[in-house]
């Protein structure tokens, strides 16, 4: 997988007005033959571009802007209410390789996202079938392993910029152990890496939504249900530990409130104290943003990965073994997350049917 952040591209300045432009016409409600001759437009527009639109997405999170706008035409342009025999255009559109090239980037983009909600350091780990099956498919074919200390992501070209006047808070939440080598006693966390960290899953939220919608339309994705497990892990168990994490904030809140009732004059407390209730608000409402981008994208993978375990199994890929193995990842993951929503039992009875 790329290094994102690491590739630097100069973006001619007319490209994020046009994509703009597309993505304002084809959001708006057209006619049929009309929103057809857009799709084919904008396919024609992405085609041309596409080598760069791809080294955009390598760059990840440089350029977020630019990214998002193309990816919001990529994904407008694939509507499902024009699927079906009337619409050729769009079915050859989809089998060119342009498309399914880029197609491939925003699954890889989106999937690495899932992985890194945070920064390595402040992840749990995954549970231990996952972590063996990982390290079993990343290592396959080669005689020679090398483990890297560092677990490379997107947020390395975020942290190597200095933040001058920003805002520090506290570290991100976290459920590592507390002699992993990872844990950082020393915070270097401010409110822009949070800015960060719901940017990226706002973006994610919306590739996403294009995989949900593709996979809804019978498309069977470039999705690694292996990765998909793990992203699973990574981002439930995020949303947990910032639900912890504002759940502290509220408990130490009405403590303090308790604790100003008790003195003689409000104006007795200090500046210190204000500070910190200004820095403890600007927090908890980065975490409460953060905390529900997200929760709606662990119900988007979960989606995801019902329709594609559905889709695969109809296909000779559900005849190979490694099917069944990562079927079996996906559900160590559900149990993992704990999360009891409907997508969660739809998967866990497909999967039942499939193997019984």
């Amino acid at each position: 997988a790329p290094t994102y952040g690491s590739v630097g591209i100069e973006v001619p300045t007319f490209l994020c007005r046009h994509f703009s432009l597309f993505n304002a016409m084809l959001a708006a409600s057209t006619p049929r033959p009309i929103r057809q001759r857009l799709i084919t437009d904008a396919a024609r527009f992405i085609q041309v571009h596409s080598r760069n639109a791809e080294r955009l997405l390598s760059g990840y999170p440089k350029n977020n802007e630019l990214i998002c706008n193309i990816s919001t035409t990529f994904s407008l342009m694939t509507p499902i209410d024009l699927d079906g025999v009337g619409n050729l255009d769009l079915a050859n559109i989809r089998k060119q390789d342009w498309f399914m090239s880029f197609e491939c980037r925003i699954v890889d983009l989106a999937l690495h996202l899932s992985l890194y909600p945070l920064p390595p350091r402040y992840l749990n780990q995954l549970p231990i079938s996952l972590k063996n099956a990982q390290y079993s498919q990343a290592t396959r074919g080669t005689q020679q392993i090398e483990q890297n200390i560092h677990e490379g992501c997107w947020w390395d070209a975020i942290e190597s910029i200095p933040g001058n006047d920003d805002i520090i808070v506290p570290d991100p939440p976290s459920r590592i152990g507390i002699m992993d080598i990872r844990h950082s006693s020393i915070s270097n966390w401010s409110i822009s890496k949070y800015d960060q960290a719901c940017d990226a899953a706002q973006y994610l939220d919306l590739c996403l939504l294009y995989l949900v919608k593709r996979s809804r339309g019978s498309a069977c994705l470039p999705v690694d249900i292996l990765q998909l497990a793990c992203a699973l892990c990574r981002c439930s168990d995020t949303v947990r530990t910032l639900q912890n994490r504002l759940m502290q904030l509220k408990i130490s809140s009405e403590n303090e409130i308790s604790r100003m009732l008790n003195v003689s004059s409000l104006m007795e407390t200090n500046s210190d104290m204000i500070r910190l209730r200004e820095v403890n608000t600007i927090e908890r409402e980065r975490l409460e943003e953060y905390h529900s981008i997200l929760s709606n994208c662990v119900e988007k993978l979960l989606l995801v990965a019902k329709e594609q375990v559905s889709i695969q199994a109809g296909t000779t890929y559900a005849h190979d073994g490694s099917f069944r193995e990562n079927c079996l990842h996906l559900l160590t993951a559900i149990n993992h997350t704990e999360i009891l929503e409907s997508a969660s039992g739809s998967i866990y009875m497909l999967i039942s049917y499939l193997f019984d």
